[in-house]
């Protein structure tokens, strides 16, 4: 049956060629997948600078608050997720330095947001540190870095550097060759003087409410700290009759709505509210900020 081997032969020879086709098809999305260019990268200068001098009657020496030693450099595109290639940890100088220039490789493209994070990881060549995948996380989230240990170092006068924290947006082009960015302290520094007019001794007993979990991203406006941010610290210092008593303290922003405003407890006394608002503003600003300096300054009468 002739017929019959012809149209056997033509069935089988269809069946090879599609499994041909099918196998090309495989190969080619394998290739095409194997040979996917990287983002197009630029080498770029970043020119970063410490923000405002101290005032000079810092518990800390003015060296510790103000030089930048290493900076993390991450880089998130338009739609706000991280690139790895722009992402990096560079040393600025062993000495530290107010203002200082880092090459940093970024990847190109339009409507970035650069995140800079200093003195986190000084001397730490292969810092494992992870960081969000998203900017908005990193914006959100008060867990991405942690300063607990920086604060207690800040408030024992052991601290060697001072963390910080900035950001730049804009377009990355093969064409940019700088980048200007300043850098703030990602701590609050409070100033208490207790000015004691009354003819007894008074104890200043503790800071409740006070913030230990810190935004890297250095808004002014974020939601309130959860309620495990928070710690007390004890002070347990008297302030004799007539005399008066200067103390200095480190902490984390605190971003709250009043109920976990940082307070400031004497002896007898109702607790003092410490904050960026005056007790007589209508709506009073319960948050202390970043990169600032308060000086509180208390009368027991």
């Amino acid at each position: 049956y002739p017929g019959l081997k012809r149209s056997k032969l033509t069935l089988d020879m269809k069946k090879i060629y599609m499994a041909i086709m099918a196998a090309m098809a495989i190969s080619a999305c394998e290739t095409k997948h194997i040979d996917r260019e990287g983002p197009e990268l630029v080498t770029v200068t970043m020119s970063l600078n410490c923000g405002a001098d101290t005032k000079a009657n810092s518990p800390l020496i003015p060296d510790v608050e103000n030089l930048i030693y290493d900076v993390w450099i991450l880089q998130y595109d338009k739609m706000g997720l991280l690139i790895d290639a722009g992402t990096s940890h560079k040393r600025a100088t062993s000495t530290g330095s107010l203002t200082t220039n880092i090459e940093a490789t970024l990847a190109v493209g339009e409507g970035c947001t650069l995140c800079f994070l200093a003195n986190l990881d000084r001397g730490v060549e292969d810092s494992p540190r992870v960081w969000p995948q998203t900017l908005t996380e990193f914006k959100n989230s008060p867990d991405v870095v942690d300063l607990t240990a920086d604060i207690n170092a800040a408030n024992n006068g052991t601290l060697t550097d001072m963390p910080m924290n900035g950001y730049w947006e804009g377009n990355i082009t093969s064409e940019v060759r700088n980048i200007q960015a300043s850098l703030g302290r990602m701590m609050t520094r409070v100033n208490l003087i207790v000015n004691n007019t009354s003819t007894s001794p008074y104890t200043i007993q503790s800071l409740t409410n006070v913030s230990k979990k810190v935004y890297a991203f250095p808004n002014v406006i974020h939601e309130p700290l959860p309620t495990d941010a928070y710690t007390e610290f004890e002070i347990n210092q008297e302030v004799a009759a007539k005399s008066l008593k200067e103390l200095y303290f480190y902490m984390a922003p605190n971003f709250n709505d009043g109920t976990n405003a940082v307070r400031l407890n004497i002896e007898g006394k109702d607790p003092v509210i410490l904050s960026n608002g005056s007790p007589s503003d209508t709506p009073r600003d319960y948050n202390l900020y970043h990169n600032s300096n308060y000086t509180f300054t208390i009368s027991i009468k």
